[in-house]
């Protein structure tokens, strides 16, 4: 009886251990489902905000103001009855030079330095 006693503990142990290696394999597989879960939210969170900026840029775009400033800045176009003046490059930055003039910084000679010079 003590051996038949030993073979049912042994039983009981080894379905015990397969019961709880199946437990442990299925808490870990749900904790990574839940990770997953949880990344997938983000992206979706990330793509909605990205997709109403989208939408937003769409609405202002499709302004007949935004339309008309396009054509004025980038294709230098005008209504008519205006005219379209192009200022160069060079004029701009003549422009630029002359409101900015260059400042020579004035120099002070040390007073050895001014006796060195007025004997020498």
């Amino acid at each position: 009886m003590n051996m038949n006693k030993t073979f049912t503990i042994f039983v009981i142990f080894i379905f015990a251990a397969f019961f709880i290696y199946g437990l442990t394999r299925q808490i870990n597989e749900s904790i990574k489902v839940g990770e997953r879960l949880e990344t997938a939210a983000d992206d979706v969170n990330k793509l909605q905000d990205q997709n109403r900026k989208l939408k937003n840029q769409l609405s202002s775009v499709q302004k007949p103001e935004y339309v008309e400033q396009i054509a004025r800045d980038k294709l230098n176009l005008a209504r008519s009855g205006e005219t379209v003046v192009i200022i160069s490059d060079e004029a701009i930055n003549q422009a630029k030079q002359a409101a900015n003039p260059v400042i020579t910084p004035v120099i002070i000679e040390p007073n050895w330095q001014k006796w060195l010079n007025l004997f020498m």
